[in-house]
């Protein structure tokens, strides 16, 4: 069994390597909405241009994305979904959500954002990410069983 051996690119290859992915980080902080959250649209269109423009390999330009945001204090979209979705599927085990989980989501979703989006958008948001998981909504019993506090988002 042969043995792989670890070939070092040449110190400048390297060194231009780590500039691209330096000047990539700063173009992602200038893409955040107010500085503080990228969102999806935000975020597929700046691994393209990471990609195409600054000459990364998608992995490098994504890890340089993810680095400039933890670094920054700045929230991905992406990742509060995800984080959204686990939550979501654990509140609603039983295929309903309640008005309490439902507000419980939307509180967390702003804390995962930055408290960027405005409170009534971060509904419709978790709205969206509930229908996708198939939960319904809970009656809410003290307003006689019905469930419009979710019909109004």
């Amino acid at each position: 069994m042969a043995v792989q051996e670890f070939v070092a690119l040449p110190a400048r290859e390297n060194c231009q390597c780590q500039a691209r992915r330096q000047r990539f980080a700063e173009y992602v902080v200038l893409h955040a909405t107010q500085g503080r959250l990228l969102a999806v649209d935000e975020e597929l269109s700046v691994l393209r241009i990471g990609v195409t423009e600054f000459g990364l390999g998608l992995d490098d330009a994504r890890g340089a994305m993810y680095g400039a945001a933890v670094n920054r204090g700045i929230a991905v979209e992406s990742q509060a979904q995800a984080q959204m979705r686990t939550y979501l599927s654990q509140m609603g085990k039983s295929g309903r959500l309640s008005p309490k989980q439902f507000q419980d989501a939307v509180g967390i979703y702003q804390a995962l954002t930055n408290h960027v989006l405005a409170e009534a958008e971060t509904r419709r948001r978790i709205k969206a990410l509930a229908e996708e998981q198939r939960l319904n909504p809970a009656r809410n019993w003290a307003r006689l069983g019905s469930r419009r506090w979710y019909n109004k988002i």
